[in-house]
């Protein structure tokens, strides 16, 4: 592959994206076909604007009523 050309115009401005971020996701299989899955994640405060650091929080229960039919609830908190 051959590229010619500046690439700077590829970096991501400083202060635009977070310095620190992670996310840990959990998924359990319950009895009676029913799946409970959670994930939490934390983003830190940017430096440019005024979008301060969060801590996210996703949760769903899903309920198997055959190989193609699930109900599911779905919650988040931000």
């Amino acid at each position: 592959m051959n590229v010619d050309g500046d690439s700077s115009a590829l970096a991501t401005p400083t202060g635009v994206s977070p310095n620190h971020q992670f996310q840990v996701r959990s998924l359990l299989d319950l009895p009676h076909h029913l799946e409970w899955d959670s994930t939490v994640g934390y983003v830190s405060k940017l430096a440019e604007g005024n979008v301060p650091a969060y801590v996210r929080v996703d949760s769903r229960i899903g309920w198997r009523l055959g190989e193609f039919v699930e109900l599911s609830v779905v919650g988040r908190i931000c």
